[in-house]
């Protein structure tokens, strides 16, 4: 079993993609640590943050929210250009779709924004602070959902 110190406690579960683990500790530090090596490859501080959130992986960009700094972050290396403050604390993982992050705030709003330039596309009010992710359903059209029905039961078998 492979053991890369983190420095710090981690609150929320790691993004995997192939040999690289991306995580944030209470430290307010977020990093990438290559699996093979066993090592941290780099480390993006947050000041006086801790990092509650699981972060949301995408084509070419990993985005967290830092929870008591407010706005998100993407990674070093995997830039997107979110330059947004929520009103309140994140404390909400991100959930990226279709060129969009969304995610919840204390603030009580669940918000979403364009990945490429922060832009706020809506937000919603729901009145409590949201620190649970959002979970995103496709919408499958008719022709869809017959080809994932023959997929998974084939010839009529279950």
């Amino acid at each position: 079993m492979t053991t890369i110190d983190s420095g710090s406690y981690i609150a929320a579960s790691p993004a995997i993609l192939e040999n690289e683990i991306y995580v944030g500790n209470y430290d307010g530090v977020f990093m990438m640590a290559d699996v093979g090596k066993a090592e941290v490859v780099w480390r993006h501080a947050v000041p006086d943050s801790p990092i509650l959130t699981t972060p949301a992986l995408g084509s070419q960009v990993v985005v967290f929210g830092p929870g008591q700094a407010g706005p998100l972050h993407s990674a070093p290396g995997r830039p997107a250009g979110l330059d947004f403050k929520a009103l309140d604390n994140v404390d909400s993982s991100p959930v990226i779709c279709d060129g969009k992050v969304v995610f919840g705030s204390d603030d009580g709003r669940l918000y979403m924004l364009r990945m490429k330039d922060g832009a706020p596309v809506w937000s919603y009010q729901i009145g409590r602070p949201i620190a649970s992710s959002p979970l995103l359903r496709m919408v499958w059209s008719w022709s869809d959902a017959m080809t994932a029905r023959s997929m998974l039961w084939g010839n009529g078998r279950r």
